[in-house]
């Protein structure tokens, strides 16, 4: 049993739909790439778009949306001139967070793994998580993002730590396939997964790690 297991030393977060409800700051963020760019935005209602830009990279979004031609070069370049500080306001921290990062971080190292790239550390600093956190890797850090391990390999050499002393939380099919491939035990934050635990908010993750339930 993972949560009464002495042996977890780190537990890393996924960032979108874990640490924030963040599907309104996304949608606002590309839809407003894909206006200047021309094409239709994405309906707030639809699910299976709107899958794609909450889990994937913004390269691999670009990629689904634009191709792999010239444009994809216009867009990706573009959107690094895009002041992601206007969708912050958008984004809602999950009820309890602070709380629980805090009691965490006072037994456990904590890190983040994120399909995010540029804009995770402004996130770190407006919502003030820098504090809990000791590494943040983003798919700008390593060569290939979710569903591949690369990002959970590489917090695990940061940390020092073996597979099976960490834990990931992650939302999404992406989240569990890179923590299988990277043999950390895994647990869904309001998402099922096949064979794994989960949970719906941050009370009841912070009581299941700290073997409180």
């Amino acid at each position: 049993n993972m949560t009464a297991d002495s042996t977890l030393r780190v537990i890393i977060f996924d960032c979108d739909g874990v640490l924030f409800a963040s599907e309104a700051a996304n949608l606002a963020f590309y839809n407003h790439i894909f206006a200047f760019f021309g094409l239709p935005e994405v309906a707030a209602d639809d699910q299976e778009q709107l899958a794609i830009l909450h889990t994937c990279s913004s390269h691999q979004v670009f990629e689904h949306f634009f191709g792999r031609g010239e444009r994809y070069r216009e867009v990706v370049a573009y959107a690094r001139t895009v002041d992601y500080r206007q969708f912050v306001p958008l984004m809602k921290p999950q009820p309890g967070l602070h709380e629980v990062l805090g009691r965490l971080a006072e037994r456990y190292r904590l890190g983040i793994a994120t399909n995010r790239t540029a804009t995770m550390a402004l996130i770190s600093e407006i919502f003030q998580l820098r504090p809990y956190f000791q590494h943040v890797v983003t798919a700008g850090d390593v060569p290939r993002p979710k569903p591949h391990p690369d990002m959970l390999h590489r917090a695990l050499e940061l940390f020092q730590v073996d597979p099976r002393e960490a834990v990931y939380i992650g939302d999404s099919n992406l989240d569990c396939r890179a923590s299988r491939e990277a043999g950390i035990p895994f647990v869904g934050f309001g998402y099922q997964p096949v064979d794994a635990s989960a949970v719906e908010s941050m009370n009841e993750l912070g009581n299941m790690l700290l073997g409180m339930e």
